[in-house]
């Protein structure tokens, strides 16, 4: 493993689509930024049960006025890409905003299993 730091834009060049099967992003934590990222990895990562990490995803049990939760600028972008990929994620209990996506059809939660642990 060789870490990568720097601006996704810049970094993630010297990757092939589809050539990664585990990427970590911890980046700018603004919508934009994290849509971004998540834009510009999601293909590098490979299509048969790669998995995407992306820290500082927090849940929150904060509540606007009308009870409506109110999600960090990171979550808001996890979910907006999701929904716009049609990709399921998963928190990672005992961590800071840690959630993992995983990328195809051999994915562990493929056909629904939600029994995988992580410690």
């Amino acid at each position: 493993m060789v870490p990568m730091r720097g601006r996704s834009s810049d970094t993630l060049g010297v990757h092939r689509d589809g050539s990664l099967g585990l990427a970590f992003v911890d980046g700018d934590h603004s919508v934009e930024g994290t849509l971004r990222d998540l834009r510009l990895m999601w293909p590098k990562v490979h299509d048969r049960g790669g998995l995407l990490l992306l820290h500082d995803a927090v849940a929150t049990e904060s509540k606007d006025t009308e009870g409506v939760i109110i999600d960090n600028e990171v979550r808001i972008a996890l979910k907006r890409f999701c929904k716009e990929e049609a990709v399921k994620f998963f928190d990672i209990p005992g961590t800071w905003g840690l959630v993992a996506m995983f990328k195809g059809d051999t994915s562990p939660w493929a056909n629904g299993n939600s029994g995988l642990k992580f410690f």
